[in-house]
């Protein structure tokens, strides 16, 4: 398994996010891989996703399915991506 190469996004659904109300938020993630891939070369398919939150750097909590996937990819000390960017889903 390896992190996808599809487009990946999110939005809001939760319009307020003031994170010291301890109320839910939630957002949608998006997984859009160009329609003229329809089979990958080297044979990858869709294996799951991990999301992760971090605040101020640190990790906050992650989810996974299937739950392995945490197994198999363990979370970095610090996020490696932009504070707006959504982990990719695992092919």
């Amino acid at each position: 398994m390896k992190p996808t190469d599809a487009r990946v996004g999110y939005d809001w659904l939760t319009s307020a996010r003031d994170w010291t109300d301890a109320t839910p938020k939630f957002l949608a993630a998006t997984y859009v891989r160009p329609k003229t891939q329809t089979l990958s070369s080297d044979g990858r398919r869709y294996g799951g996703f991990i999301v992760r939150v971090y605040f101020d750097g640190q990790l906050q909590d992650s989810r996974a399915s299937p739950p392995e996937l945490l197994t198999f990819f363990p979370a970095e000390d610090q996020p490696i991506s932009s504070p707006n960017a959504v982990p990719s889903p695992i092919h």
